[in-house]
């Protein structure tokens, strides 16, 4: 009790920075950034087929790729700058041209194919994500055996040249808060919970996006 008590006061005086338990990384490319107003979302892919050497870190969970699809464009909904052009919109009107080779390149990060797609959209910027591991967690909310684990890494495209202007990654396994006593400001704001991998790969998500280039 003295222990949990110790914890609970003196903790906290550290900043939220350092207590951080995931990792994220976020980069812009380009100093200045180009007016985005429309943004392309495509769906979220596996390690195979992406660039800079991304890999597979452990077990991609089904169904993981169309939420983390979902969730990334809810998110920049939500924001109120963008016209987002959903991954779902991407794909009927791919398959209905019979264009479903140029997403697929365009994932690979050709360039040409990202224009490709830009100009059908008029959009102004291509978002894709691919996702490098989404392990669900092996037990109950306040009593897991096993957490929750997700990596993935997004990815921001212009769409006048196919040059990256942004991208940003985020990883995670969620640790008790005894295994790692500097994250109790982290479990504060969650809930002193373990987090599904859904709920892992949204907050990872909106670490990621609060730097997104052209969020007012």
């Amino acid at each position: 009790m003295k222990k949990l008590i110790y914890i609970l006061l003196f903790v906290p005086l550290f900043s939220c920075k350092s207590m951080q338990s995931y990792s994220i990384e976020k980069k812009q490319i380009c100093p200045v950034v180009p007016i985005i107003k429309r943004v392309v979302v495509l769906p979220f892919d596996i390690p195979s087929n992406a660039p800079f050497g991304l890999v597979k870190e452990g077990k991609i969970e089904e169904g993981s790729i169309e939420k983390l699809s979902t969730f990334t464009e809810d998110i920049l909904k939500s924001f109120g700058c963008f016209d987002v052009i959903s991954w779902e919109q991407v794909i009927e009107r791919l398959q209905y041209e019979d264009m479903g080779r140029v997403l697929l390149d365009a994932k690979k990060g050709y360039k040409d194919e990202i224009i490709k797609i830009a100009r059908i959209f008029k959009a102004d910027a291509v978002l894709m994500g691919y996702v490098t591991k989404y392990t669900e967690r092996e037990g109950k909310e306040y009593g897991s055996m096993k957490p929750a684990s997700v990596s993935f890494s997004l990815f921001l495209y212009a769409g006048s040249d196919g040059s990256l202007l942004w991208n940003g990654s985020y990883r995670e396994t969620q640790q008790a808060l005894l295994d790692n006593l500097f994250n109790i400001n982290l479990y504060i704001r969650r809930g002193f919970k373990w987090l599904s991998a859904d709920e892992l790969a949204k907050w990872g998500l909106k670490e990621i996006l609060k730097n997104f280039p052209g969020r007012k």
